[in-house]
């Protein structure tokens, strides 16, 4: 399957409920579609990590062959039809994500046969949001497991950063030996039912923006003393399951957001999307513990709530917590508010908004929390130009003049 370039699929990544904060404070992940949920189609085979938008393989130049060195996106979105590329049950595993519907399945290791001499690897390759900065100290993390049907186990994954020259490579299924990663694993990853997280902390050179995962050693240097089963093939393969990668700035603090009012009966977005916070609501009998995978959980209190978040970065601990006051809504009021409409959605150069009261304020944000539109509306036909919006998704904010606060969803796709 021909590959997506990188910066087409900026222009057009639709990310999927990515609201950040309505009130402006931003990720601090770095990482592009960090757990592999933006797709552009499911993948039904072999080679397709590039239907996850962001995501790559060192091919882009030259392939040798096709499909050699190229990781493999595994989602549930192919509901078992495929046992390539599916999740939870596989031809190779039985393993959920580590985090929501997706994740990558990168080759570590084979064992080279009579019949097929090649030193075959897979190099998963990533994109950062910005350059990194020179002399800065960068927390990664990702999580990552042995597939049952391996036949080792290996160091898994060293991560190396660069600006991308890595990609000139015209044998990205070969061992890229040249280039030394900044992260590498020090433990043999031989468990195949939990994840393992791996984190490590660098200074970066400066202008870092990809990141390619993978064994960057030959066989003679690879430690394969941890032998497992292979249960599906005559070659000797080391698969490894990835997902969830973060690359934080070190000094980076948790941030749970500000102190915040909603009526009865709304959701909340707290905390940020894709960053590896640990989620506790204080309670009379002290801290209860809500998530410890999500960076960003969307709640919805029935009383005044205060949530505490822990954040760890290559082992510090940083605490922080968000106070959400809930006030009660009439029944009048929630019946009137739910009939305004917003079309067309998705939306080209045009949204249309109806039956809203007079006075109502509406505020647009895309994915990061940035202010798009703002207005108030002065007729129950309301339409906002979008033409110049770029493609994605944007969350609508109708406030009523009685405090009732509303968000709906909009993308945009041409």
């Amino acid at each position: 399957m021909n590959k997506m370039p990188y910066n087409l699929k900026y222009y057009t990544a639709v990310l999927l409920c990515c609201l950040l904060s309505i009130r402006g404070w931003g990720q601090v992940n770095l990482v592009h579609n960090p757990s592999f949920e933006d797709i552009d189609m499911c993948a039904m085979g072999f080679n397709q990590i590039s239907n996850a938008y962001y995501w790559n393989s060192l091919d882009s130049l030259f392939q040798y062959p096709m499909t050699n060195g190229i990781p493999d996106l595994i989602n549930s979105c192919s509901n078992g039809s495929t046992l390539t590329t599916s999740t939870p049950v596989n031809h190779w595993f039985f393993s959920y994500p580590h985090s929501g519907n997706n994740m990558v399945q990168v080759n570590m290791y084979i064992q080279p046969l009579a019949i097929d001499p090649i030193i075959r690897r897979d190099y998963l390759q990533g994109r950062l949001k910005r350059p990194l900065t020179a002399g800065k100290s960068y927390c990664v993390t990702y999580y990552t497991k042995q597939e049952h049907g391996s036949y080792y186990s290996v160091k898994a994954g060293g991560v190396y950063f660069d600006n991308g020259t890595i990609d000139t490579t015209h044998y990205p299924g070969l061992p890229q030996t040249m280039y030394v990663p900044q992260i590498s694993p020090t433990i043999i990853i031989s468990d195949t039912t939990n994840w393992i997280k791996i984190e490590a902390s660098f200074i970066a050179s400066g202008n870092e923006s990809f990141f390619t995962v993978g064994n960057f050693s030959d066989n003679l240097h690879t430690d394969t003393t941890h032998l497992l089963r292979d249960t599906s093939t005559i070659f000797k393969l080391t698969p490894n399951l990835f997902d969830d990668f973060s690359v934080i700035e070190s000094n980076t603090l948790a941030h749970a957001g500000n102190d915040t009012t909603i009526h009865k009966g709304d959701s909340i977005l707290i905390g940020e999307i894709a960053v590896p916070y640990t989620w506790y609501k204080r309670t009379s009998a002290g801290l209860t513990l809500i998530d410890s995978v999500s960076g960003g959980i969307w709640m919805k209190p029935d009383s005044t709530t205060t949530y505490v978040v822990k954040l760890t970065l290559c082992g510090v601990e940083t605490w922080d917590s968000i106070k959400v006051t809930v006030l009660p809504v009439g029944i009048n009021n929630l019946n009137a508010n739910g009939s305004v409409l917003l079309y067309p959605n998705p939306i080209n150069n045009e949204l249309n908004i109806s039956n809203a009261p007079m006075g109502t304020s509406i505020q647009v944000y895309d994915v990061v929390g940035r202010l798009v539109y703002s207005g108030s509306l002065n007729a129950k036909q309301h339409i906002i130009n979008t033409s110049t919006w770029e493609r994605g998704t944007y969350f609508v904010e109708i406030l009523y003049e009685d405090g009732t606060r509303q968000v709906r969803k909009v993308v945009k796709c041409l």
